[in-house]
This record gives C-alpha cells, structure tokens and sequence, in this order.
C-alpha cells in the first residue's frame, strides 16, 4: 500500500465524500463482474451495499486500520501534515454518525 492509496480519507470532507462515492461505484463494478463470472461476491462488492451502511463499516474499518496511523506517524516526520490528522478524524466521525443512525434506523 502507498500514501496515495490512503491521501482521499486526509482531505476536506467534501473531497473525500466525492471519492467514497466512485469507490462505492467501483466496488458495484467489481461485484457484477464477479457475479457474470460466475464467482463469490468479495465482501463489500455488488449492489447488496449502501452508501450509509456497509460503506460507512468499510471506511471506519480503513481508517482505523491504515490512514489514521499512517498519518500520525508522517505527521511526527513531517509537521505541516498534521492538519490531515484533523481531516481524517472529522471524516471517521462522519461514517460513525451514519454508522450509528443507520443502527437506530435513522437513515
């Protein structure tokens, strides 16, 4: 994995939105196409996700596991990135509200 794989969760969260939703779309994508070959839908993929749901598991669980660590170690080498630290923690927070709503049936 590289930063860039990373560096759309660090940005504004309209940017980032943006990016989620042609990940979202891309992962649709990859389902049918599994499905036509007549594979196993990889989890996440296909038209059995939402936006709000397995979308928002999917980013929280990336977040944790790769960009907020990544971040805060570049930000101990390089300061200037520590406002991606803020980013990212805004952003995690937003999927855990749609997390959270979509567990009350909010959404």
């Amino acid at each position: 994995m590289c930063i860039r794989d990373s560096s759309n969760c660090a940005r504004k969260e309209d940017v980032y939105m943006q990016w989620a939703q042609r990940l979202q779309s891309e992962y649709q994508k990859q389902g049918a196409l599994e499905t036509s070959a007549g594979l196993p839908v990889s989890p996440f993929m296909g038209n059995n996700i939402t936006f709000h749901t397995s979308m928002a598991k999917l980013q929280i669980a990336f977040l944790n596991a790769a960009a907020v660590p990544t971040y805060a170690e570049l930000s101990e080498i390089l300061p200037k990135l520590r406002v991606t630290g803020e980013h990212l923690s805004r952003n995690r927070n937003r999927w855990a509200n749609a997390e959270e709503n979509e567990a009350l049936g909010r959404v």
